[in-house]
């Protein structure tokens, strides 16, 4: 679990990725939000991209901190 958390922190959170890679690359979620905000002014769609990222990252975070309470648990 905690493998798969760290992964899922280094894949959802990279932003420079698609700029080393080349203009062929599809786009990422932070690059995606920082176009949104900057380049098109449509800040009530980055907002939402911002919102929707923030609740997935808060339920993978919470799916951790189950899994090592009852971990936890168990091993007492």
């Amino acid at each position: 679990m905690i493998t798969l958390t760290l992964l899922f922190i280094g894949i959802f959170g990279s932003f420079t990725i698609p700029y080393l890679v080349g203009g062929n690359a599809p786009q990422m979620l932070g690059v995606t939000m920082t176009n949104y905000l900057t380049q098109y002014m449509r800040r009530l769609d980055a907002v939402t991209i911002a919102v929707i990222a923030f609740i997935i990252a808060a339920a993978v975070g919470a799916l951790y901190v189950v899994s090592v309470s009852r971990r936890e648990r168990h091993a007492l």
